[in-house]
């Protein structure tokens, strides 16, 4: 995986960051990607989403608000979901951290382009843990994940059932829902039908396992889930606080399940991050 941000006006490279063993010329191939951008927002009027060449699949996301364009190159037995997800996530990730140099700068990128270089170790985390996932994912029986999950959310919801008062579980409900209308109200969620098969009520709670794993993104799945759980228990913290919440998961068994299966949470690299969810302890 190749990743470039440029000036999507100037075609001015504000990064670059290599993981592939290649000849690219950096400072080359910066222009190339703008000018083919600009050919298609010229021609077609629209921007390039993704091509192949020299031996690559290169996918585009522009960001026109902020005249950014960020492209990857990546081997072409690669998904194409699988690349833009990730490029996605470096996308939002770069303007969060650096929206205020480009309204500081008077909603230009050019400058000390110095100022960016802090962002080739986020990018550099993000692709180590997607290595480590995927690495993962390959280890463990995808089925063995979603099963994990889904008794983690029966088990949840039967603790909101039993254990919390009806004011407050009025209040985890509706934004237990709001988070689920929320996840498939966004754009890069809809047209991914498995992630759209996600839900919740409260009559049988979370349902997970109708997702088919010859079609989905086993990363995206595992990161979607991942994400659930951090927001399900944050919202049952902050309506019943850390003490209530403790005592609902010893008395919901949640501690229970987490303890009998530790080995396998830890195969899946998970165990740290249940036992921090649910025990309230930080590393």
């Amino acid at each position: 995986m190749n990743i470039w941000i440029l000036d999507s006006e100037s075609g001015i490279k504000l990064l670059y960051k290599s993981f592939l063993r290649t000849n690219i010329d950096e400072y080359l191939v910066s222009g190339l990607l703008s000018a083919f951008n600009q050919f298609t927002m010229t021609e077609f009027h629209q921007p390039i989403e993704s091509l192949e060449m020299g031996g690559f699949r290169w996918i585009y996301l522009l960001e026109p608000d902020c005249n950014l364009l960020f492209v990857v190159a990546d081997a072409k037995n690669v998904s194409t979901e699988k690349i833009k997800s990730k490029l996605n996530v470096i996308k939002n990730s770069f303007i969060n951290d650096y929206k205020h140099v480009w309204l500081k700068r008077g909603k230009t990128w050019t400058g000390d382009i110095n100022v960016f270089l802090p962002f080739m170790e986020v990018i550099e985390n993000y692709y180590y843990e997607w290595e480590d996932a995927e690495i993962v994912l390959q280890l463990a029986d995808f089925f063995e994940l979603l099963g994990i999950f889904q008794q983690l959310f029966n088990l949840i919801n039967t603790t909101i059932k039993i254990k919390i008062q009806e004011e407050k579980r009025e209040n985890l409900y509706n934004r237990i829902e709001a988070l689920f209308e929320n996840f498939k109200n966004r754009e890069d969620i809809k047209d991914d039908i498995e992630l759209m098969k996600f839900s919740f009520s409260r009559e049988s709670g979370f349902a997970i396992m109708d997702i088919d794993h010859t079609a989905c993104d086993p990363i995206m799945v595992r990161d979607t889930l991942i994400k659930f759980v951090v927001d399900v228990t944050d919202i049952i913290k902050q309506e019943v606080g850390e003490d209530l919440s403790l005592k609902y998961y010893r008395e919901g068994n949640i501690y229970h399940y987490i303890f009998s299966n530790l080995k396998k949470l830890k195969s899946l690299n998970l165990d740290m991050l249940f036992i921090k969810l649910f025990l309230l302890i930080e590393f």
